[in-house]
């Protein structure tokens, strides 16, 4: 990807968070969606919709999770994979919180 590139994506990422209520939690949550995305990929060797001869297993949607943290309620989309799981927040919020918080948040399914 070249730096104009770079740019453009960051331009309509920033404009589009700045445009919610709450420009820092929408980045957060953002930000989380993706790290989980990569690291789901990882795992099943793929990334989703794409087919290719190192695929380990596959994606089976997502599993809706609300996390409680400082800048508010996070509204998170976990990866399912067909096998292996859902781990994949699992590091990635455990790392969240060692580095980010100081008072314990708490993952609960999303009711409804």
């Amino acid at each position: 990807m070249t730096q104009r590139d770079y740019k453009a994506f960051l331009e309509k990422w920033l404009t589009r968070f700045l445009l919610e209520d709450d420009p820092i939690k929408a980045m957060l949550e953002w930000l989380l969606g993706e790290l989980m995305k990569v690291e789901a990929e990882a795992k099943v060797g793929a990334p989703k919709g794409k087919h290719s001869r190192e695929r380990k297993t596959n994606f089976s949607g997502y599993m809706m999770r609300d996390l409680r943290s400082r800048v508010g309620t996070l509204d998170l989309a976990i990866p399912k994979v067909s096998k292996g799981g859902v781990d994949c927040y699992l590091r990635l919020v455990t790392c969240y919180l060692i580095y980010n918080m100081k008072t314990e948040p708490m993952i609960t399914p999303r009711s409804g």
